[in-house]
């Protein structure tokens, strides 16, 4: 679980003047020419090895290591060395032997034997192989390596011809089975019996956790007396699966052969006794869970050294090398270098919405976050939210939280054994009553995969103030392929996590929108019990760089499939020849009728049918056949229906996943429709050619293919994602977001639909990557016919005439209520703040003022002003985190100014007009 070798360091290295790079290259080259000579066939598999999971490096005590580059750790402490030989002793004295016959299983092993047989199920950096060849104890050696890119690491450590010529004078036999050839292992055995080397025992040494040879060890010891099972059929190894596998490369304890104490003193189980009283009282659910509870793969015990530890009963490892020692290191290592969450707290500034009150006060709050000094150090003050990934014995938390004491505290613990373990050993009780008395909140979620409690805890953070994201800090406690991805897509959600939410303009349109789309009766995609259509497909069309490639194939099939065009795709297939069924927009500003009447021809767009939020920009959708709109979760406009109508609106059916571009609301469409095969055309996400950044017929490019402008100068930094059919491509943080998004989608509907991805661009998860030429559909324009005539009749039906009324009906009743609250918020502004704790005090206030209208039902003002509220909130916590008292606090005075003028030219526009 834990690795203490995570805290090496290279940066003052007193390195040996016989280990240098030339060094370590000339050994890597010689064993590689040894191999050559000697052994071609592991030569050409070494040769064949690129992966890059690994890397060497030199750590503060001169020694050369291996690092995993996943996780960051190192695979051997800062003495490997002495390290391996404090192992091979170990191993010796006390090894794991698989028995041939039950006759002898129950015989005590106190040390291994003279001419023994072993088996060695990782090299690594390879020192233990001389080490066990010197011993001479060993007739026969079996050295398993299942990654082949460790087995090549090792060259750079040891002299493999002179393990071999150990081996011949010694008479020990020499095998080395690289890869998959430990799944073979039955094989193995048998030819070993037949040799007459397994009479009695063969004894494990494991060096590395790898899950393929893990499988085959935990089968051995569980076959252990049994030669049928050991000698007789095929084993089909396919490797350990699953996230509770995960085990670092080198766990404490990796030998296997410990034999901890799992005797419960007093202390400890008064320990867990009183914090079982204290969960009773504030997290009853936790305390009955855990009443009776019985580990089932890690189980808390007094480890050979007499330290508190885990143990992990399916490999027989431990977490900790040295609990204490490890949990202080965390903690160490959290408060000198605390990971604070950063936010954009609004959108840029953009030309297109250059009317929009918010951009136009945004625009000023970016001229003045130039001006903006660099951050200082870091201060213990500053954390008011701290969320902890892992438990294991909580020393690092009980550690931390004594030396601050955040006002909300989040501690997520995806496997309940762990967090059992802690309450022998960490005084819960205490740190729960240091919440409950400092006022603050402890929340606990125990048991849930990632996803599940950082959807959690994104919902908590909006709670408490999603403002508070510049003062929030995320401590992962341990490695985890899994978590390790779900952080990564907290972290991208909680950067946008207030930008992207509706602020007024937004808000304040998507009402007036609305409201001229239904009077236009615009069609609402309305609850309906899902269709399926799994026998006509749907083409969704994004303008891409690849669609140009990919135009064949979809005029090949564009009588039989439905074809959904994603924005500026439009005009793309318009200069192709080719008419979609649908052209879906997401954007509800009027930008959108500039890029479609990019298409010269009117006639060609009323054969379209529009397909949309329910906020589109009312110009736009008459410019088609008809208007299918939809609300998004979260809109504003829905909420007002909600309040006016609520029976209108429970007959609406929401999309939850429909942003950030287009694409992703086309998808989340199609899905919902109950459309069970989607292919993506032009959905690249990403470019291999900056150059090349959308279809070269889409409106991106002049009639000769010439750029309109710099597309690379306006996204910024560019992103190397996977590629769907090449290595990798390059995004931008949008495109990497809306493929995040995309995922979430398909993973909703992977039990009723499959997507496809044809597109040249980025890697998709759950999208199943299909070059179009291997597409397979049949004739079928009369069926498809009669599909969209269906999907337009059942789905999707106008607003009636009392729904609209109400609607302008409850508009008309509480916008003065909206004056009102902006006069308040006003009437909370001083006329200058000279202090962190005033800034904060601020802040504090105008959130509790507009929790206040929820507690009061002034509802409309609520949702017209809270995205705005939470943008500034956010705002001035990131500008006084950076100012102090010594430090001139103009900047964030000048930046409430702004806030002032921004619900000042609010309060005067009382209209809801386009």
């Amino acid at each position: 679980m834990y690795n203490s070798f995570l805290f090496q360091s290279n940066r003052h290295v007193k390195q040996d003047s016989n280990l240098n790079v030339e060094h370590i290259q000339r050994l890597f080259d010689a064993n590689m020419v040894f191999f050559s000579r000697e052994l071609p066939e592991l030569y050409q598999t070494l040769t064949n090895c690129n992966s890059k999971n690994y890397s060497l490096f030199i750590n503060a005590s001169g020694a050369l290591n291996i690092r995993d580059n996943s996780s960051g750790e190192a695979l051997y402490s800062k003495t490997p060395a002495t390290e391996v030989t404090n192992e091979v002793e170990f191993f010796l004295g006390t090894p794991l032997a698989v028995c041939r016959d039950s006759t002898s299983i129950n015989a005590e092993v106190s040390a291994i034997p003279d001419r023994a047989v072993v088996m060695v199920f990782g090299v690594g950096c390879g020192y233990h192989l001389k080490q066990l060849l010197l011993s001479d104890k060993l007739s026969a050696i079996l050295i398993y390596e299942a990654d082949v890119e460790l087995l090549k690491h090792s060259l750079n450590f040891i002299v493999w011809q002179d393990l071999l010529e150990i081996a011949n004078k010694k008479n020990v036999l020499l095998a080395i089975q690289p890869g998959y050839a430990v799944a073979d292992i039955k094989q193995h055995l048998a030819e070993l019996d037949a040799a007459g080397l397994f009479t009695d025992k063969i004894y494990l040494y494991r060096h590395t956790f790898q899950p393929l040879a893990e499988e085959v060890i935990r089968f051995l010891l569980a076959s252990s007396g049994d030669s049928t099972m050991l000698l007789q059929g095929e084993g089909r190894f396919l490797g350990l699966k699953g996230a509770h596998e995960y085990l670092p490369v080198r766990p404490a304890g990796i030998l296997g052969n410990v034999e901890p104490n799992f005797k419960i003193t007093e202390k400890h189980q008064l320990t867990l006794h009183r914090n079982l009283e204290k969960l009773q009282v504030f997290y009853p659910d936790i305390a009955a869970f855990y009443q009776y509870y019985q580990p089932q793969r890690w189980q808390f015990c007094i480890d050979n050294n007499g330290q508190e530890n885990i143990f992990h009963l399916p490999s027989r490892t431990l977490a900790y090398h040295n609990s204490k020692q490890e949990s202080e290191a965390l903690a160490q290592l959290f408060m000198q270098n605390p990971f604070r969450e950063s936010a954009v707290y609004s959108q840029s500034y953009q030309p297109k919405l250059a009317k929009y009150i918010h951009f136009q006060q945004i625009a000023l709050v970016e001229n003045l976050q130039k001006l903006l000094p660099i951050a200082p150090a870091f201060c213990k003050d500053d954390i008011r939210t701290l969320a902890f990934f892992g438990t294991g014995l909580a020393g690092h938390i009980a550690s931390i939280l004594a030396e601050i004491t955040p006002l909300n505290i989040f501690v997520f613990e995806e496997d309940p054994d762990l967090f059992y373990a802690s309450l022998y050993v960490t005084d819960w009780a205490e740190l729960i009553e240091q919440s409950n008395t400092s006022k603050g909140h402890l929340y606990f979620n125990i048991g849930c995969t990632p996803d599940s409690y950082l959807s959690y805890f994104l919902y908590q953070i909006y709670v408490v103030g999603a403002y508070e994201i510049s003062n929030t800090f995320l401590f992962p406690c341990y490695y985890r392929p899994h978590l390790q991805k779900a952080l990564a897509d907290l972290r991208a959600q909680l950067k946008t996590f207030i930008a992207l939410n509706e602020y007024y303009d937004n808000a304040r349109y998507g009402i007036t929108h609305f409201l001229r789309n239904a009077e236009n009766a615009a069609l609402f995609y309305r609850e309906q019990p899902q269709q399926k259509h799994a026998d006509c497909p749907v083409f969704i069309i994004g303008n891409g760089p690849s669609l140009d490639a990919l135009i064949e194939y979809i005029r090949q099939y564009q009588n039989d499939v439905i074809i959904i065009s994603c924005g500026t795709a439009l005009k793309a297939l318009y200069e192709y020849g080719i008419t979609p069924d649908f052209h879906a927009e997401v954007e509800q500003n009027s930008a959108t009728y500039k890029w479609i009447t990019k298409v010269p021809d009117r006639a060609y767009l009323k054969s379209i049918h529009f397909l949309s939020v329910a906020t589109a920009f009312p110009e736009t959708a008459k410019l088609f056949k008809s208007a299918c709109l939809s609300f998004c979760f979260g809109q504003t406009p829905f909420k007002v229906l909600t309040l006016a109508d609520e029976t209108s609106a429970k007959q609406m059916r929401l999309l939850k996943y429909a942003f950030p571009t287009v694409s992703n609301f086309a998808i989340n469409m199609a899905l919902s429709m109950g459309f069970q095969d989607i292919y993506l055309f032009g959905v690249d996400l990403g470019f291999a050619d900056v150059a090349h950044h959308h279809s070269k017929k889409s409106a991106y490019y002049t009639a000769q293919g010439k750029a309109t402008y710099d597309y690379a100068k306006r996204i910024g930094q560019q992103i190397p994602v996977k590629g769907n059919f090449t290595p990798y491509v390059y995004t931008k943080f949008e495109f990497n977001m809306a493929r995040r998004v995309m995922e979430q989608v398909i993973a909703s509907y992977r039990n009723s639909s499959q997507v496809y991805n044809c597109s040249l661009g980025a890697f998709i998860d759950g999208a199943i990557p299909l070059p179009a030429e291997h597409i397979l559909i049949k004739a079928q324009t009369e069926h498809k016919n009669k599909v969209l005539t269906q999907l337009l009749s059942v789905n999707f039906a106008v607003l009636p005439e009392p729904s609209i009324i109400a609607f302008k009906d409850y508009l008309t009743e509480h916008l003065p209520d909206v004056t009102v609250f902006i006069t308040a918020l006003l009437a909370l502004m001083p006329k200058s703040t000279s202090s962190e704790s005033e800034a904060s005090a601020l802040v504090a206030k105008q959130a509790s003022l507009l929790h206040a209208q929820y507690t009061d039902n002034n509802l409309l003002a609520c949702y017209l002003l809270e995205g705005s509220i939470y943008s500034f909130l956010g705002l001035m916590n990131s500008f006084a985190s950076v100012l102090d008292e010594t430090t001139s606090f103009d900047l964030f005075n000048q930046l409430t100014k702004v806030w002032q003028d921004y619900l000042e030219l609010v309060r005067n526009r009382s209209q809801f007009t386009c």
